[in-house]
């Protein structure tokens, strides 16, 4: 946990297995393949499920985050999570973020986000009024791309059906870091919170 007074910028996610980063991989490939788009591909292992974005806050913050997290799995049985389709913000047509989501039974999921945004709030913690979609996020497309380079991407986009439907099981939630460097963005777990049947 950092220990000096310095902002820490952190989120709350759903940390992803290896088995998934690989099949995240070829996805990438097979649209790389597809277009060439100026575009930055996120890094497999780096890929999380981000449950709530804390911002900069300072570390005591960090520890009303950690109580938050303890309540919120409280009577959370773990359950599974499967990947099954592409997509892109804010649409297919023009692509800006290209994702991959999940499927369509995600109530338990939905019930976990809400029940932690309110444990956060209720200690103080300013959040993004953002409404939750959950995904895991695989590209951002540089302002460099053309129209052609979009379209292009977005014709891949509808193409590749993802017919693998990899599934992991969501044991626990975490508190990361997120550290800007000139190499990337890197990642630091701070507090894990495992669900509790």
């Amino acid at each position: 946990m950092p220990s000096n007074n310095r902002l820490v910028r952190a989120f709350i996610a759903i940390e992803i297995p290896a088995i998934i980063y690989s099949e995240i991989a070829k996805i990438q490939g097979k649209l790389q393949r597809q277009c060439n788009c100026h575009a930055k591909w996120v890094v497999p292992d780096s890929i999380h499920l981000t449950l709530n974005f804390l911002g900069e806050v300072p570390p005591a913050t960090l520890k009303n985050a950690q109580q938050a997290m303890l309540q919120a799995v409280i009577e959370q049985q773990p359950f599974e999570l499967t990947i099954d389709k592409l997509g892109a913000f804010p649409s297919l047509e023009y692509p800006r973020i290209i994702w991959i989501g999940l499927n369509d039974k995600l109530s338990k999921l939905k019930s976990l986000q809400i029940k932690l945004e309110q444990k956060l709030l209720h200690t103080g913690l300013a959040l993004e009024e953002r409404e939750f979609c959950p995904h895991l996020t695989l590209a951002r497309i540089s302002n460099e791309a053309s129209y052609a380079e979009k379209r292009e991407l977005s014709r891949a986009l509808s193409a590749i059906t993802i017919t693998s439907q990899k599934s992991f099981s969501v044991q626990t939630i975490s508190l990361i870091q997120s550290r800007l460097t000139p190499r990337g963005t890197l990642y630091n777990t701070l507090f894990s919170a495992e669900l509790r049947h």
